[in-house]
């Protein structure tokens, strides 16, 4: 072989021959090494020699260093291509792992937030029950709170008109007593001082009823004390008039205590009711599940224990209660009332739908932000992938 190129341009080959077989051998793409007709034209003729020795008498040429330059270039070029091509391939990879887990990731939270909307709405739905349960509780109360209130309004009324009546009767009792004790006390002033024996201005003769004859008198019962004393006679109608009064006055009384023990009782009942029913709306107020229901004013009012007899009005008239202390009471359970239900319509006024309304907005627009990100992932997924096929289509 004979060379008529430098040894400058065959050493370049060789070194760029020994770098490539390097590069290719020690990432398995080869496992004999490459040769070149500028460097291996031995090796590769000797086969041929015994058959063709002219083979021997190459000559080197710069058409022959130009093809095996080209041949390498073109090979290391294709390697660095290769290994271009690897790195994007595994930052691809990476890239598509990253976007599945966020994918997954998003359907999770997709998921998440489609439980929590079905919540949302189931708790929305038992809101509007409670809310329309509660509406019909508060509406009945009011029309019960309203016809307490009427009733109260006539026991007053009534109760005044009794007290009325009472005093007019009691002043018109006493009336008629000071009246009858003045009569009394005239008809007392006409009774004689004394007693006649048969001598008084008529002393020329005997008086019936009475004879005295010599030291000894005589007593005549026959005609009696007031025959000729029509002064004794004293009038016991008036008594008669005055015991009448008395009982009658006593009758009264009697009826006015029954009256009032029966109103006493009856309005202690009623405190007890209005403070069982505000204990019932407190225990509402503060979230105590345990209560069931309102108390029913026909268990609390009973009207069988304001009955009265006898025994019951003298131990009445012994422990008799102010009605002032009374009133007090009812009407402080009746502002008790008045301010829980007071509550429980601002409560209702207040929290309505509006933060339910509120949060399934909020949960509605995160899951249109999940579906949208969602979509650019898939998007952006399917880019990678279009770009990975292109890739890969100049190595086939």
């Amino acid at each position: 072989m004979v060379q008529s190129l430098s040894s400058a341009d065959v050493q370049s080959i060789r070194n760029a021959a020994h770098l490539l077989n390097s590069t290719l051998t020690s990432r398995t793409y080869i496992e004999d090494k490459l040769l070149f007709n500028c460097i291996n034209w031995k090796t590769l003729v000797s086969d041929q020699l015994e058959t063709n020795p002219q083979l021997n008498d190459l000559v080197l040429t710069e058409k022959l260093y130009n093809n095996d330059k080209n041949v390498i270039n073109l090979i290391h070029g294709l390697v660095s291509i290769i290994d271009k091509q690897r790195s994007q391939q595994k930052a691809f990879n990476e890239t598509i792992l990253a976007k599945d887990k966020k994918i997954e990731s998003l359907q999770k939270q997709v998921l998440e937030l489609n439980k929590r909307l079905g919540d949302a709405n189931r708790g929305k739905s038992n809101k509007i029950i409670k809310y329309n349960t509660l509406q019909n509780k508060i509406t009945d109360l009011t029309k019960q709170n309203k016809l307490y209130a009427e009733d109260l309004a006539k026991m007053k009324n009534w109760s005044v008109d009794s007290k009325n009546k009472y005093k007019v009767e009691v002043k018109r009792k006493n009336l008629q007593i000071e009246n009858l004790q003045n009569k009394l006390t005239e008809k007392s002033r006409n009774i004689p001082s004394g007693v006649e024996f048969g001598f008084g201005g008529n002393t020329t003769g005997n008086v019936d009823g009475l004879i005295v004859q010599g030291s000894m008198p005589i007593i005549e019962n026959s005609t009696g004390l007031t025959a000729n004393n029509s002064d004794l006679v004293i009038e016991f109608d008036a008594n008669t008039d005055v015991l009448n009064d008395s009982n009658q006055l006593v009758n009264i009384i009697e009826s006015i205590t029954k009256e009032n023990y029966k109103f006493t009782k009856f309005l202690g009942n009623f405190k007890q009711f209005f403070h069982e029913l505000n204990s019932a709306l407190n225990s509402i107020k503060f979230k105590n599940t345990s209560v069931e229901k309102l108390p029913n004013p026909t268990n609390v009012i009973n009207l069988k224990e304001v009955m009265v007899d006898p025994e019951t009005v003298r131990q009445y008239f012994t422990e008799i209660e102010p009605s002032e202390h009374i009133a007090t009471n009812v009407l402080s359970e009746c502002h008790k009332l008045f301010h829980n239900l007071e509550y429980l319509i601002d409560v209702i006024n207040q929290k309505s739908d509006i933060n339910n309304e509120s949060t399934i907005a909020k949960l509605t627009k995160d899951l249109e932000i999940m579906k949208s990100n969602w979509q650019d992932a898939l998007k952006t997924t399917e880019d990678w992938k279009n770009i990975a096929l292109k890739t890969q289509q100049p190595e086939a």
